[in-house]
């Protein structure tokens, strides 16, 4: 039993005297895995068997090259750890036999995508195997703008630049757009241009102007009411929308003019761009003579508008105007008619039958009173309609 024991003693005392003497090694950084790429400003343990003073610690320098005793500079960044150890290997087996060289990457500091633009925290973001581009964005704090708005661009080494839709890989990670990145790639975000992002209403709205597209379009009728809605005189039937070169007719009578569903005005979306025209209504009365403001007024799309509501347009009667010799001047199959209007009998019986609709182009006259007044019949002269408006 004595001499058993002296003889494990013996084998221990062996084991732990080898153990003394082998080289220690750094431990590999295996989040890295086999095929990382060595980068600037990595630390890299090196070992060498047999000749422990010609391994160590070393950084990568900015060159992307390592000193390397009896070697020299060595270039390290852009390879494998198993690339550079057969590369110190091969230099060292001229001057040594039975060499073997192990490297490990102890401590991953490469910073080989670069992050640049709209982004939270701009600058670099060490790169990972595998990595891609929502990680390197999310990396980078996130994007500052919306990102319907975004525009991303992918440069590599080689100069060539890849348009990116920045868009499309928030919403699906798992899709094609969020592209694989490889070491030393620049990303460069963007938010487009403001102007490029919005939508116009034009034309006979209350409030016209340019809006927000929003992350997922505009829809149309979001896009009247931020508008202030479409005016007394717009003409809801002979809408548009102006997209590029491309004019979509939009009617909006029945949502806006009548408020009844209309699925396909409902379910449109405006995109950024696009311009909303609402047009002035063509069909048109005038009012003359004896009101406050004569003029020539829209008929609208949505009412009808009688001889009384023309005289409330037209800011109502002056003291010397002559209702009961009021008139509408219509032209009939190219032929001047006259349809007198008795506004002050009108008024007294409540008989509305006079209180007829107005007609594209007709003109409602009010004379003025007294013996030197114009009477409605001079209408049918021109000579004399002329020479009157002449002294309003």
């Amino acid at each position: 039993m004595l001499r058993l024991a002296n003889i494990l003693a013996c084998l221990f005392a062996a084991v732990l005297a080898l153990a003394i003497a082998a080289p220690s090694f750094a431990a590999v950084d295996d989040t890295q895995g086999p095929e990382y790429v060595i980068g600037i400003d990595d630390v890299l343990a090196i070992s060498v068997s047999n000749r422990p003073e010609l391994g160590g610690s070393a950084t990568v320098l900015t060159d992307g090259t390592i000193s390397v005793p009896e070697v020299g500079l060595v270039k390290a960044a852009g390879k494998t750890s198993k690339q550079l150890a057969k590369e110190i290997e091969d230099g060292l087996s001229k001057l040594y036999n039975n060499l073997t060289v192990t490297v490990a990457v102890t401590s991953a500091k490469a910073y080989r995508v670069r992050v640049l633009g709209a982004v939270k925290s701009p600058g670099a973001v060490p790169y990972r195997p595998g990595m891609k581009l929502v990680d390197a964005v999310l990396l980078s704090g996130g994007i500052t703008g919306k990102p319907g708005r975004m525009r991303g661009r992918l440069v590599r080494g080689t100069g060539n630049a890849q348009e990116l839709n920045i868009n499309a890989a928030l919403e699906k990670p798992e899709g094609a757009a969020n592209v694989d990145l490889q070491t030393d790639d620049l990303l460069v975000l963007d938010e487009t241009d403001p102007a490029k992002s919005k939508i116009y209403v034009m034309g006979r709205v209350k409030s016209p102007g340019a809006f927000d597209e929003g992350e997922d379009g505009l829809f149309l009728l979001a896009a009247l009411t931020l508008a202030g809605y479409p005016m007394d005189d717009a003409a809801l039937t002979k809408c548009y929308v102006q997209r590029g070169g491309e004019k979509l007719p939009v009617n909006l009578f029945e949502s806006v003019g009548k408020g009844r569903l209309d699925p396909a005005i409902q379910a449109m979306v405006l995109r950024a761009g696009d311009i909303l025209v609402v047009p002035a209504i063509d069909n048109r009365i005038q009012v003359m003579g004896q009101v406050t403001k004569p003029g020539e007024f829209p008929i609208p799309e949505t009412r009808d508008i009688r001889v009384l509501d023309a005289i409330g347009l037209a800011g109502g009667p002056t003291q010397v105007a002559d209702l009961k010799k009021a008139g509408v001047f219509r032209v009939t199959d190219g032929k001047p008619t006259l349809i007198k209007v008795d506004l002050v009998k009108m008024q007294r019986s409540g008989d509305m039958t006079k209180n007829f609709v107005m007609q594209k182009d007709d003109m409602l006259f009010l004379p003025m009173r007294g013996p030197a007044g114009f009477r409605i019949e001079s209408l049918m002269s021109p000579l004399s309609l002329f020479y009157y408006l002449g002294r309003l």
